[in-house]
């Protein structure tokens, strides 16, 4: 176990260095060379805070996102910091997971906070470096992720580094302190010496997107991402983590320069911008008739054992359940399905085909019966792939 834990932090440390290292050199281009203007060292840095709950579907946005003309042109050389990314190349969690292949949600919470302090290592670092940052996260953790952002915005009179987190006081009382500055930073005096008194370093422009979707399509996600990935969490952490993040978001956009909201609720579909925050100041532009499903998930019932437990107040099938409303529960439902087995058996040509139609037809029952009210699971056995 020892040498595992040595090996550990040499590839932690490999992996930050990694993903901390410029690509590119940042030499001046050559006359006539087309450049993009956000490349431009005259300009703030910027991060771009991504968050939702677990099965959001953060990954299908955050491409979009990073398409766009100014992060296409520097995302070559932005620190992108994403918890994941570690617990992917973390070798205790790899030992874990072929010893132990059945407990994927166990063996990722034992690794979960090894994972976060790593990210939160090469966050710190690239700020204090004025990178362009790319952090990826759930945001559920509402003091994490405002007291991030005041360092952000501190970060370029001051050094900082990690605090150390939760402290149970002796009153009983806990405090919580993430980062903290760097007093007695050598490094930090020298280069403000140097500069007469004065760092050329510029304030960041602080940038965040949110995904949101119905909580039941989001547990479907995780549990189809668990079986393809190997990597999971309980289903619970899930729910609590969307409405966590749906309860603070309305402080998140308050405290940024820009923000929007997109909305991934379509099945098979694309994601939808229901919000937009388009500078600072600026007032926060919704679609009244999608933005309300947000403020439902802060109602979420993490205990729920069905799809109709799931919100406690928030029942309108405009906003949340959509999915479940208008296809789950068509009555037209059965007629496809009989239409759907008829088709395969008739065209079936080998033994195969019609054992595999059988394993799939009976793993969708058993699939669907576990997250769904019991009056319908006999039913619902063919739900639609990703």
């Amino acid at each position: 176990m020892q040498s595992l834990r040595t090996k550990r932090r040499f590839y932690t440390m490999i992996e930050e260095l990694r993903r901390i290292a410029k690509k590119y050199s940042g030499d001046k281009p050559e006359e006539g060379a087309v450049t993009v203007p956000a490349e431009s060292t005259k300009r703030s840095p910027v991060i771009l805070f991504i968050g939702g709950g677990m099965g959001a579907g953060k990954s299908t946005v955050v491409k979009h996102i990073l398409s766009s003309s100014f992060w296409s042109g520097v995302i070559h050389d932005a620190v992108v910091v994403e918890a994941d990314a570690f617990k992917e190349t973390d070798v205790i969690y790899r030992h874990l997971a072929s010893m132990s292949s059945d407990d994927i949600a166990g063996n990722a919470e034992l690794v979960h906070q090894y994972s976060t302090e790593a990210a939160n290592s090469l966050l710190v670092s690239a700020l204090n470096e004025g990178r362009d940052v790319v952090f990826d996260g759930t945001m559920s953790w509402e003091p994490f992720v405002l007291q991030t952002i005041d360092m952000v915005r501190d970060i370029h009179n001051r050094r900082y580094r990690m605090g150390p987190g939760e402290i149970k006081n002796d009153d009983g009382t806990t405090t919580e302190r993430y980062w903290e500055p760097v007093d007695d930073d050598d490094e930090y005096f020298l280069e403000t010496k140097a500069n007469n008194g004065c760092v050329d370093k510029r304030h960041y422009r602080i940038e965040f997107v949110g995904v949101t979707c119905d909580a039941h399509l989001a547990v479907v996600r995780g549990l189809r991402r668990a079986i393809v990935t190997r990597r999971g969490v309980p289903v619970k952490g899930q729910l609590r983590s969307h409405k966590l993040f749906a309860k603070s978001l309305k402080k998140y956009i308050e405290m940024v320069d820009a923000a929007k909201i997109y909305s991934t609720s379509a099945w098979n579909g694309p994601a939808e911008l229901i919000a937009l925050k388009d500078g600072p100041g600026t007032k926060l532009l919704i679609d009244v008739d999608a933005f309300p499903g947000v403020r439902c998930l802060a109602d979420l019932n993490t205990d729920a054992g069905s799809v109709l437990e799931l919100y406690k107040c928030c029942t309108d099938s405009r906003f949340v359940n959509q999915y479940w409303q208008s296809v789950i529960l068509d009555p037209e439902r059965k007629n496809r399905q009989k239409r759907l087995r008829s088709a395969i058996l008739n065209h079936a040509t080998t033994s195969v085909l019609l054992e595999r139609s059988s394993s799939d037809t009976s793993s969708d029952t058993s699939f669907d019966g576990e997250f769904a009210t019991k009056e319908r699971s006999s039913s619902d056995d063919d739900l639609v792939t990703d």
